[in-house]
């Protein structure tokens, strides 16, 4: 990649705002990972630690589609947009359903250390998509003959 390429990237307000998502995001769910495994270790041993693993891995396949989906289509057509935060969507609640049906009858895991993992990282995402669109700071400049004011 060249010089003037990656200076463009790198200058472009709302790429550095979802890139600072996915990046908050990663951080977070490693954070609640750390704590979760260990946790869930402690409450229930290894149910609690696998219950804990599930719910992080959840976690990352729901809130990671949906920064990256949105970092993939920052520069494309609503229409693009629209198709693949849908796509995304359907594919996450398909996944999400699937899971949820194989994992129901097993023990291996502790179901309620899952359920608060999961809810943890997934409110944690949210917390942090508010603070990206609140503090996100993105020019709206026209230029061109047509932005003075009365044209």
């Amino acid at each position: 990649m060249n010089q003037s390429t990656s200076s463009s990237a790198t200058q472009d307000p709302m790429r550095r705002i979802f890139e600072r998502v996915l990046r908050e995001l990663l951080i977070a769910t490693a954070v609640i990972a750390a704590v979760g495994l260990v946790a869930g270790y402690l409450i229930d041993a290894w149910a609690g630690f696998f219950g804990a693993l599930l719910g992080v891995v959840a976690a990352l396949i729901f809130t990671g589609t949906t920064a990256l989906s949105m970092l993939y289509t920052l520069h494309k057509p609503p229409s693009v947009l629209a198709g693949v935060v849908l796509g995304a969507w359907i594919g996450k609640m398909v996944v999400l359903i699937v899971m949820l049906a194989v994992l129901q009858d097993m023990t291996f895991y502790n179901k309620i250390v899952f359920a608060v993992v999961l809810l943890t990282a997934v409110l944690t995402s949210m917390a942090i998509d508010v603070r990206a669109v609140v503090r996100g700071r993105v020019p709206n400049v026209q230029t061109g003959s047509d932005s003075s004011p009365g044209a």
